[in-house]
């Protein structure tokens, strides 16, 4: 360039092959003879300003800050230039005038800071140098505010594409240029909002995970404790139901370990007790069954003998001989037909059967029942006072017509001077049939209200006490319950219940 100066070439060569974008130089009068810009406007202007800081003659630097044009569109840009004078000893010959858009380097350099937004800041001016899109009045007004607040120190934030931004003023170095300039980087909080997302997120996925590990550890560990307590709880309940011969499969090394050891050997230990228990009670009911039944024999030997006696002696007396015998055979067969009936009603309680249950008609077992002492009692007037829409029960018709007769036989016996005999049957509340036999007798005695339903337990000189035993097991058998109400001269009230019809019947079919 100084060479084709000096030669005084009219017109030099365009500049193209330079790594500036900005590559102009003038004559000794300021005129622009060359320049790398696209622009054929340029030569032959003159560039006072570069004129006169190449011959030194205004106190600002070599470097100066303008627009400058660019492109067919024409639009300036701006860009840093340095102007140099071209000298040949003092003498100025001319000026250089080179440098780069700013936007372009700035760009290239800030291409891959994608998460922050950089603005260049020339006056009121804002240039995105790394985003495609311009800023928005409204941004541009809240950035230039926050620029002129962080010029403090302190980082203003704003609002950029709905996300908060940290707005930082960087200055650059420190140069005298014509006019201010200076950068703006809005330093996005993005990544540590979907950082602090993803780290709440893990929190709760961990706390989450967290809890149903703890939930699972803990169901297991309870699991683990509980299972061997519902062991012991459904072991100990079979054994209390009477199973004394089940033994709890608990094997811990624990207090419920050396619990269920205890019980295994309460309930071997009950299961001895018990029929040790059950086999002196055995030989206990024998003995005592031995002695009611001799003592029930004894009583009508003596009269036997006696007769037998009595006939051996009257067969030396002719005379008295046909008197004496009719009296004692009949003596004897009836001390027999007591001895037979004993030995009936003893067979009975031993051998009761099984009610052979089906739906019946209670209030017509009733009636049957009074129809057989109807023509033999004497003294005792009969009250019948039977439901008319009794339900049918499910019950043994031959049993329960026994216990019936059992109940009116001793009722009438304890009238032998008369009475009121009255027999009520009723429906209970659930569908239950309840049956009352009441007489207006002797009534009983509390001890003997107690001892009733004892076998061989009588009141009566030829009674044998199995009678109210037989009524007892009967009810018992049939599900049913029954009560004694009783005065001293005033007399009794005794009442059998029956379960529900339906619940019985499905007993009897079980």
């Amino acid at each position: 360039m100084v060479r084709a100066i000096r030669n005084r070439e009219t017109r030099p060569p365009t500049i193209r092959d330079t790594a500036l974008q900005i590559l102009e130089y003038g004559n000794a009068d300021g005129q622009v003879i060359a320049s790398r810009l696209d622009l054929d406007f340029r030569r032959g202007e003159v560039d006072w300003e570069a004129q006169a800081r190449a011959e030194n003659k205004t106190p600002k630097s070599a470097i100066r800050l303008r627009k400058s044009p660019r492109g067919e569109s024409g639009s300036s840009e701006s860009a840093i230039e340095v102007t140099l004078p071209i000298k040949a000893g003092e003498k100025i010959l001319g000026f250089v005038t080179g440098g780069y858009f700013l936007r372009d380097r700035l760009h290239r350099a800030l291409r891959n800071q994608s998460r922050h937004t950089v603005y260049l800041r020339e006056a009121d001016e804002l240039i995105p140098l790394n985003q495609s899109e311009d800023v928005t009045p409204l941004e541009k007004d809240n950035l230039l505010e926050a620029a002129g607040e962080g010029k403090t120190g302190v980082f203003s934030k704003i609002k950029l594409d709905n996300m908060p931004h940290s707005v930082i003023p960087v200055a650059l170095p420190t140069l005298t240029l014509t006019s201010p300039i200076e950068l703006i980087i809005a330093y996005s909080h993005e990544n540590e909002i979907r950082l602090q997302r993803q780290l709440t997120l893990i929190l709760f996925v961990v706390g989450a995970v967290g809890l149903l590990f703890a939930y699972v550890v803990s169901y297991l560990i309870g699991l683990r404790m509980t299972k061997p307590i519902h062991q012991l709880t459904a072991g100990v309940s079979r054994i209390a139901s009477g199973e004394l011969s089940h033994q709890l499969d608990v094997h811990t090394r624990d207090e419920i370990g050396q619990l269920t050891q205890g019980v295994n050997q309460m309930a071997t230990d009950l299961k001895t007790n018990l029929e040790r228990r059950i086999s002196a009670e055995r030989v206990a009911a024998w003995r005592d069954v031995a002695r009611q039944i001799a003592h029930e024999i004894k009583n009508p030997l003596f009269p036997i003998r006696v007769s037998v006696e009595n006939l051996q002696k009257a067969r030396s007396q002719p005379e008295i001989f046909d008197a004496i015998c009719d009296e004692c055979t009949e003596t004897i067969i009836e001390e027999v037909d007591r001895l037979q009936r004993m030995v009936d009603e003893f067979h009975q309680f031993a051998r009761l059967p099984l009610p052979d249950r089906k739906p019946s008609d209670l209030n017509q077992i009733v009636e049957h029942t009074l129809n057989l002492y109807s023509q033999s009692l004497s003294g005792v007037q009969i009250e019948p006072d039977l439901h008319p829409d009794l339900p049918l029960t499910s019950i043994d018709p031959e049993q329960i017509a026994q216990v019936l007769q059992n109940l009116i036989k001793n009722a009438v016996e304890a009238m032998p001077d008369g009475g009121t005999l009255r027999i009520l049957t009723q429906p209970m509340d659930g569908g239950g049939v309840a049956v009352e036999v009441q007489d207006t007798g002797m009534g009983m005695s509390s001890e003997t209200q107690q001892e009733i339903f004892t076998p061989y337990y009588t009141t009566k000189d030829t009674g044998t006490g199995l009678g109210m035993a037989i009524v007892q097991r009967i009810i018992t058998d049939h599900g049913g319950k029954i009560s004694v109400t009783s005065e001293k001269g005033v007399g009794t009230l005794i009442r059998l219940e029956f379960a529900n019809p339906n619940a019985v019947g499905d007993q009897a079919s079980g």
